[in-house]
């Protein structure tokens, strides 16, 4: 749970168990659509219990449900199946529970979200209900995103462009190349102005920051204890009022532990801190040491290591620490 590959695991399990599975089977099915863990098909009558026996005696910690049809209606995903003698037909599904709520039109997110969530509810219905639903699909449609207090112009619009993606046999046309996609913070005015600029390069995505994990949810970890991160720039102060500014790959209490003992046998090249200390007989305060940034990638890591020396008042480090770092950063700094 929690791995970014358990899904496809899930996946891979899923194949092999409907594979031993069917061919165990003494009938054949007329058709078989899995999605994730979610099987759609078709049994005789008296057959339900054979199947449902059979798929659940692969492994016990695999069980599986069924839900028959009722009266020729039975429910897929998103998907209303509907028995028509021969054939099938779809239409829109929404469950009981459903709420109706999308992303509110007055939410602080770029316009382009708001729209797209309009042409996506448009599309799904055009997708996945036979021409006989569409009216009232559009129509539940229309009611839920007024509820959600997007303009009417805007729906019909965004429904009007829908349609017109549609060939006559009901395919999507093809979607141009996309170009990079870079995910920044969202600021109403400035963020439609760098995605103007960036256009023909680069395709801005708007991010918020205002989210339920950030604003409800707590870490599900504690937080690493400071002396035991890595990859990180730090600062020392000491007992004087000067500062030292340092970066490490290692646990920063192993880096600490090489600055008191190269201080503890006068080795004053260790350092700018360790010079410091053993010229003037001062004590660093080594547990107010701070992490000024963390950052894994070494190149990085040195730019903001200089970056910090320049930003920081009475610092110890020498002057040819930052000689390299170039006047592009002057207005950051």
């Amino acid at each position: 749970m929690g791995s970014p590959a358990s899904p496809v695991f899930a996946d891979l399990v899923l194949e092999i168990l409907e594979d031993e599975v069917i061919r165990k089977l003494k009938f054949k099915l007329p058709f078989y659509v899995r999605y994730v863990d979610d099987i759609l098909t078709a049994v005789p009558a008296d057959k339900v219990n054979e199947i449902k026996t059979t798929f659940n005696s692969y492994n016990q910690h695999i069980q599986f449900t069924v839900d028959v049809e009722r009266d020729q209606n039975i429910s897929f995903l998103e998907l209303w199946c509907i028995r028509d003698g021969r054939s099938i037909k779809t239409d829109w599904y929404h469950k009981d529970t459903w709420s109706g709520r999308y992303l509110n039109f007055k939410s602080h997110l770029p316009t382009a979200y708001k729209r797209n969530t309009v042409t996506l509810l448009a599309e799904k219905i055009l997708l996945l209900s036979e021409p006989e639903f569409h009216n009232k699909n559009f129509e539940l449609l229309r009611e839920t995103l007024a509820k959600n207090m997007y303009p009417n112009g805007l729906v019909e619009c965004m429904i009007k462009k829908a349609h017109e993606k549609f060939t006559k046999n009901g395919d999507v046309k093809p979607i141009k190349e996309k170009l990079p996609i870079a995910a920044v913070p969202y600021v109403k005015g400035l963020f439609e102005k760098l995605k103007a600029i960036c256009k023909d390069d680069v395709m801005l995505d708007g991010k918020g920051d205002n989210t339920l994990k950030k604003s409800i949810f707590s870490r599900l970890k504690d937080p690493t204890p400071k002396l035991h991160c890595s990859h990180l720039v730090y600062c020392i102060p000491c007992s004087c009022g000067y500062k030292y500014v340092g970066q490490t790959l290692q646990l920063l209490k192993d880096r600490i532990y090489q600055h008191k003992y190269n201080i503890s046998i006068k080795n004053s090249n260790h350092s700018a801190l360790c010079d410091h200390a053993i010229t003037n007989n001062h004590t660093p305060l080594w547990d107010k040491v701070k992490i000024v940034v963390r950052e894994s990638q070494q190149k990085k890591r040195d730019i903001l290591e200089m970056i910090a020396v320049k930003k920081t008042p009475n610092c110890l480090n020498k002057h040819t620490d930052c000689i390299i770092l170039s006047t592009a950063y002057n207005n950051v700094i």
